[in-house]
């Protein structure tokens, strides 16, 4: 392959120092990104110009290229021919290679029609999609560390670790500050002034840091079980987002991309609970494990329900669900309500749920995770149930009866980032949910076509940017435009300009609780190690 040609001879420490140019160079920190990659006049020009910028997708597709590449460099019958990082035109040339490879990979397999190439969405922009979410540092780490640091989680962490998950995320923030001025890391004791030991820093540098040699090793056993191009396999740039050079005392660390060490201690932690419920693990364990997802599921509810009371002023209200119905039949509403008085206009269903990796480098998605799926046609039909209930006066609440607004609207609210935009996906999920309740004709569950209210599938990060962006008073015209852009696709697609707050408020409504679920954020905010924000 032409660009392992290019890679195969480049030294690790030196190719990981570019990457970590790279990536400054992508932030706009030219002085910094000229330590590691000496830019040459046309770089800058470049840069300031004609605005190329090298994504940070793309280098971590690099990385995993090269990792794929990597051969044993002590071998003196090799004689490696280094990369030559102080020509730009190399880098232009290398990135330009990538992509033409990339480009055709991404269509390998699969059927030239439309609705295939739509399914695709997840594999084609699995990079795309870590680094856009994870872009917003501050209110990425607000959610992952809302849902995924509960007690519960962070006891089957320190089971499966031996190290306590508050050290875990306190490491990996201060990392990521050190990280983002500086490539190397040796002082394995430079935290001690918060309490953290050297030794804890090991722990955790075992957790995230592979050898470049070992990392080559893991990459080519995972390409091995995958039929697919090198850019969708498991990439070990974002389990193990640190590198280790060397094999003695005198090592050095090297993170080529300090913001995925918190994309790893936020986002991760799911998977890092999920994996102890292996059969491979003790029952004890695993019995954690699934408490844990359960815990989970409820702090993602609570995550939502409390950025709705802060998002949104009085006269409309937020709350969470309630029972109602006869003793011995009662029903639960939906995880969130939105009101004005007794007058519902917003009911959601909160899913936690995300896809397994194999599942997200399939080229057939959709059809590979129909348990998923199923999940969310269910919360559609139990939103449809409950909006029958409410026009049938049938959901009585602290000696109220409430009812449904005339611009009622369903939401399905899923971590799964991609599911909003993805129209094979949405449409199988419609589709699914209206087999599920004609099953049920006949019977009491059975919803009638009045009663199938529209419903909106959107993930948090677009829930996030509705309540900061969108009018309180809008939020349903909002949900329901979203919903029948949804249904249709439009090729215009939905526009909510005129929906839009006039200037909508730049901080987090949570940013101010983190101290009370991660008691560490005080003692981070104390030394400044707090994405790189001084008191």
């Amino acid at each position: 392959m032409i660009l392992k040609d290019h890679l195969r001879h480049a030294s690790s420490d030196e190719f990981l120092l570019t990457a970590w140019g790279l990536y400054q160079f992508w932030k706009g920190r030219i002085d910094l990104a000229g330590r590691a990659v000496r830019l040459n006049p046309t770089a800058v020009k470049l840069r300031r110009e004609s605005r190329f910028v090298i994504p940070p997708w793309e280098i971590v597709g690099l990385l995993t290229v090269y990792l794929e590449a990597y051969d044993n460099l002590t071998d003196s019958r090799l004689k490696p021919k280094h990369l030559n990082v102080s020509n730009w035109d190399t880098i232009v040339g290398l990135i330009n290679t990538y992509r033409d490879i990339t480009n055709r990979q991404s269509m390998d397999g699969i059927d030239k029609d439309t609705k295939s190439l739509l399914e695709m969405m997840p594999r084609i922009m699995l990079q795309q999609f870590s680094w856009q979410t994870g872009h917003d540092a501050p209110r990425f780490m607000i959610r992952g560390t809302f849902i995924n640091y509960c007690p519960e989680a962070r006891a089957v962490f320190k089971s499966r670790y031996g190290l306590d998950a508050e050290t875990f995320f306190t490491v990996s923030i201060a990392l990521a500050e050190h990280f983002s001025k500086v490539p190397h890391l040796t002082n394995l004791n430079f935290l001690s002034s918060i309490g953290i030991t050297g030794a804890d820093v090991k722990k955790y540098l075992k957790i995230v840091s592979l050898t470049v040699k070992n990392a080559s090793k893991a990459a080519k056993s995972d390409g091995a079980a995958t039929v697919r191009g090198l850019d969708f396999r498991v990439s070990r740039v974002f389990d193990y987002p640190i590198f280790r050079i060397g094999d003695d005392i005198r090592f050095a660390y090297i993170c080529p991309f300090p913001e995925l060490l918190i994309y790893r201690a936020t986002y991760f932690i799911y998977f890092d609970i999920m994996g102890a419920t292996d059969s491979s693990y003790a029952k004890p364990v695993r019995k954690m494990a699934r408490d844990a997802k359960g815990a989970m599921d409820k702090r993602f509810e609570l995550y939502c329900l409390e950025l709705a009371q802060r998002s949104i002023p009085a006269p409309i209200s937020s709350r969470g669900d309630f029972t109602y119905g006869q003793v011995g039949f009662q029903k639960h509403t939906t995880d969130l309500l939105v009101h004005t008085h007794n007058r519902v206009s917003i009911a959601a269903e909160c899913k936690s749920k995300k896809m397994n990796i194999s599942v997200r480098l399939s080229p057939r998605p959709v059809r590979d995770n129909l348990e998923q799926l199923d999940d969310l046609a269910k919360g559609i039909v139990q939103l449809w149930k409950f909006y029958r209930d409410l026009n049938s006066g049938a959901v009585i609440g602290d000696g109220t009866t409430w009812t449904a607004a005339d611009d009622f609207v369903g939401t399905l609210i899923t971590l799964e980032e991609w599911a909003d935009h993805n129209p094979v996906f949405t449409e199988e999920c419609f589709r699914r949910a209206n087999e599920m309740n004609d099953a049920t004709v006949g019977s009491d569950d059975f919803v009638d076509e009045a009663d199938r209210a529209p419903v909106c599938i959107i993930s948090a990060t677009e829930y996030e940017n509705m309540l900061h962006e969108i009018r309180p008073e809008c939020l349903p015209e909002y949900l329901s435009g979203f919903s029948k852009y949804q249904r249709a696709f439009d090729a215009t697609g939905f526009s909510p300009l005129h929906l839009k707050k006039g200037s909508p408020e730049g901080k987090h409504p949570l940013a101010e609780k983190l101290h009370e679920f991660l008691p560490v954020v005080p003692a981070l905010h104390q030394h400044g190690l707090l994405l790189g924000r001084q008191t």
